[in-house]
């Protein structure tokens, strides 16, 4: 695995709009878990992540699990405890027209795309 890839990333660093829109709508589950997320790849409709606080730990997997299945938007939810990866794939159009998702995404985009550089 590559280093800058799955380096984890500080949320509030250069992201303090965003980030305020974010948590200020998300469900605790997600409050939880995206601090700590680093971002391996991004196509429009599909992420793939990483967090330590999901690998081995099926409880925070389970909790996540619950948050992304109240979007309809979000068609397929994978995660693996034993690698800590979380595959999430999506309706870009239906995103786009979910504020808070939007926001999730654009969120995770410029993650990889700061450690894509």
């Amino acid at each position: 695995m590559h280093g800058l890839l799955f380096r984890q990333r500080n949320l509030f660093r250069g992201n303090s709009a965003i980030m305020s829109t974010v948590i200020g709508k998300l469900s605790n589950p997600l409050q939880f878990i995206l601090p700590k997320i680093s971002v391996a790849s991004y196509l429009p409709g599909r992420i793939r992540c990483y967090s330590e606080l999901i690998r081995n730990h099926e409880n925070n997997a389970s909790l996540l699990k619950i948050a992304a299945g109240r979007f309809n938007e979000i068609t397929e939810f994978k995660i693996n405890t034993r690698t800590g990866s979380i595959l999430i794939s999506y309706d870009v159009n239906k995103v786009a027209r979910n504020s808070q998702l939007h926001c999730i995404e654009q969120y995770l985009r410029k993650i990889y795309m700061e450690t894509t550089k």
